[in-house]
């Protein structure tokens, strides 16, 4: 990724949860890769997709100890971004993800996967090209 794309890929995230500590920095090893950090700590990574012709980005993080019910994950994301308009919303006939929200925009989803036993979480958000400009 080149630093004007991390750069507004920060600036669309830190706007998006209204949080100014949120940084996005470029990951060197991989070519279309970029790590998300909310402090020191990072959160999740954002990957770079180009296909057919059209650029987009995903923006993905994995949640600890996720609560039994995918619904309920809300608590859990508005302590991560410290946002409290954060909302969950089941989907028809979908038990293992769920829509997620700020106020009324949608702006990913949030799904559970068991593997082996274990239970994981994971928050996925797609940026299109033009939500940068």
């Amino acid at each position: 990724m080149t630093p004007d794309e991390i750069t507004k890929l920060k600036k669309f995230l830190r706007g998006k949860f209204e949080l100014p500590e949120l940084d996005v920095r470029k990951r060197m090893q991989r070519k279309g890769l970029a790590e998300v950090f909310i402090g020191e700590e990072q959160v999740g990574q954002i990957e770079k997709d180009e296909e057919d012709g059209e650029l987009s980005y995903s923006f993905s993080m994995d949640i600890d100890n996720p609560p039994a019910d995918v619904t309920k994950m809300a608590p859990r994301l508005r302590e991560i971004f410290g946002l409290e308009t954060i909302q969950v919303k089941g989907r028809a006939r979908k038990t293992d993800s769920a829509e997620v929200f700020i106020a009324d925009e949608f702006i990913g989803l949030v799904y559970r996967d068991t593997e082996d036993g274990e239970v994981r979480c994971n928050f996925t958000m797609s940026i299109l090209d033009f939500d940068l400009e």
